[in-house]
């Protein structure tokens, strides 16, 4: 779950980030916002029902009598019970918050990068003058 929802996260983000951009045009502030908050919802959308099908495992680990002991019970249940589209319940609530938070994340990454790259220059400047 976590490597294929990490290469998910960041190759949208990059991704995104690049369509949003020109040459003549780099990222800002704004193009930040918006490709975090795209990743976060890409990455959900792919990683949603992998990680429901861990949590319902999860819940009954300390069950003395787990009536779902594996990834294939769990995947027949949901679909016996719900269709595709049981995997992916409650998956519009995860979405309304993964875009503020993810695009926040990437706005804050960006711009405390962007002011470390420019002490770092700063600091280069003035070493060089002595």
């Amino acid at each position: 779950r976590d490597t294929l929802g990490t290469s998910v996260y960041f190759g949208s983000y990059e991704t995104v980030k690049r369509l949003l951009t020109t040459p003549t045009s780099p990222a800002g502030p704004l193009t930040h916002f918006l490709a975090g908050g795209l990743c976060g919802i890409f990455c959900w959308l792919v990683v949603f029902p992998i990680d429901l099908v861990k949590s319902v495992i999860q819940k009954e680990a300390m069950h003395p009598h787990p009536t779902h002991d594996s990834i294939p019970v769990v995947v027949r249940e949901i679909l016996a019970r719900s269709g595709y589209r049981g995997f992916y319940r409650g998956l519009g609530v995860t979405l309304m918050r993964a875009f503020p938070i993810h695009s926040l994340n990437f706005l804050v990454y960006e711009q405390v990068l962007k002011m470390i790259r420019v002490d770092q220059r700063e600091g280069d400047v003035g070493r060089a003058g002595t």
